[in-house]
């Protein structure tokens, strides 16, 4: 896959295209279009294997994803649970405008956040974001039948038997970002210029390119699908939910080739 093929510009033209609807909602389109729930708030863990709580809107971490899911079993063994294969967003998001402002904060906020926006800065107008390198980090399904079925821990197996976790996450790869003032003119970047205008996460990659722009060299994760597991059949994965309905998940009941009765989801989070 080309490089330049897994680019997702998020606009921002300082012309300010005119277009109908608030920017983050076509952030948030974008993202809803490959089959994501986008983040509405911020999330210290937001990866696959994050045990959760609440619904969309107001998301609540459980254990952070190595707890119950870890990469290794022990020393040089690894569980195998999560895989990533690049990914592309619709062609056409590629380019919208978008100001600095709250709509940015929030954007920037959501999911695990990587960087706090200064919205006392007076100097930027208008922001360039380039996300560059999207991709989607899977559950593996077969690795977590033979894990929960000979690894996993019983206090896990607790949480579980009512809780959903992420089974899926789409994340970015890199960020890019280029400041403009009310003229148009792009903003000369130094590292007190950066710590004016926004805070960086501690542990976070990040670079100035040239003077002029703001590299964030860490993923982070945008979007995401959550998975329900029961009794009924151990190990399996029963529903999932890649969208929202009346500010709740939309759980979908995973269906099988033999047919098996999983009951309802709400008698197992009784």
């Amino acid at each position: 896959m080309k490089k330049e093929n897994k680019i997702i510009l998020l606009g921002i033209m300082v012309s300010l295209i005119t277009a109908c609807g608030s920017p983050d909602s076509y952030y948030e389109d974008a993202i809803k279009k490959e089959g994501y729930i986008p983040f509405s708030t911020p999330l210290a863990s937001a990866g696959v294997g994050t045990i959760i709580q609440g619904g969309p809107e107001a998301l609540r971490v459980t254990t952070r994803p190595e707890r119950c899911f870890p990469n290794h079993m022990g020393p040089n063994v690894p569980t195998q649970l999560r895989w990533v294969t690049d990914t592309n967003l619709p062609s056409s998001y590629e380019s919208f405008q978008l100001g600095f402002g709250v709509d940015l904060a929030n954007i920037l906020a959501a999911g695990n956040p990587l960087v706090n926006l200064n919205l006392g800065y007076n100097q930027a107008k208008n922001v360039k974001i380039e996300f560059d390198g999207a991709s989607i980090e899977y559950l593996d399904e077969a690795a977590l039948y033979y894990y929960y079925l000979s690894q996993m821990g019983e206090l896990c197996r607790e949480f579980l038997k009512d809780s959903p976790f992420i089974l899926q996450a789409l994340r970015i790869e890199k960020m890019k970002f280029s400041f403009f003032n009310s003229s148009g003119v792009q903003i000369s970047l130094s590292p007190g210029t950066i710590g004016q205008i926004m805070s960086i996460g501690t542990g976070v990659k990040w670079s100035i390119e040239k003077g002029q722009s703001l590299s964030i060299n860490s993923p982070k994760y945008i979007g995401y699908q959550v998975g329900f597991m029961n009794d009924v059949r151990p190990g399996r994965i029963g529903w999932y939910a890649y969208k929202t309905k009346n500010n709740e998940f939309d759980f979908q009941e995973v269906k099988s080739l033999v047919p098996v009765n999983l009951g309802s989801k709400e008698q197992y989070l009784k």
